[in-house]
C-alpha cells in the first residue's frame, strides 16, 4: 500500500509515493524520478518485494519556476543535497532504518 511521504528539507517539504517492502529483510529503492518508465520499473521491483519511494525532487513551486527556466532540474548541487536529505531521513526512520537503501537517478 503507498503512501504519500513528506521529507522536510531546508524550509521545503519534498513529497514521495513510498511503498515499504513487502519483507522487513527487504530494501528501498529511492527513485528520483519524473517519467512514467521509472514508475513501471519501480512496479517491477515491488512485484519482487522490493519497498520504493518515488521522490519529486521540486516542490510544486519550484516546478513551476523550472518549468520556464529549466536551471532547477539541472542544478546537481540543489538537487544532490536533497536525495542525501531523503537517505538520511530513511536512516532515523524506525520503519526502514535497517533496510538497505537503493538509488536510481
Amino acid at each position: 500500500m503507498a503512501e504519500v511521504l513528506e521529507i522536510n528539507f531546508e524550509k521545503r517539504r519534498l513529497l514521495g509515493e513510498l511503498h515499504l517492502p513487502s519483507k522487513p529483510d527487504m530494501e528501498i529503492c529511492v527513485f528520483v524520478y519524473g517519467s512514467g518508465s521509472l514508475r513501471y520499473l519501480a512496479q517491477v521491483l515491488r512485484s519482487q518485494g522490493v519497498g520504493t519511494y518515488l521522490l519529486n525532487l521540486l516542490t510544486s513551486d519550484e516546478k513551476e519556476i523550472d518549468s520556464l527556466t529549466k536551471q532547477l532540474q539541472y542544478d546537481w548541487y540543489h538537487t544532490s543535497n536533497r536525495v542525501v536529505a531523503v537517505i538520511d531521513h530513511f536512516a532515523k526512520d524506525e520503519r526502514a532504518a535497517k533496510m538497505p537503501i537503493g538509488l536510481f537517478v
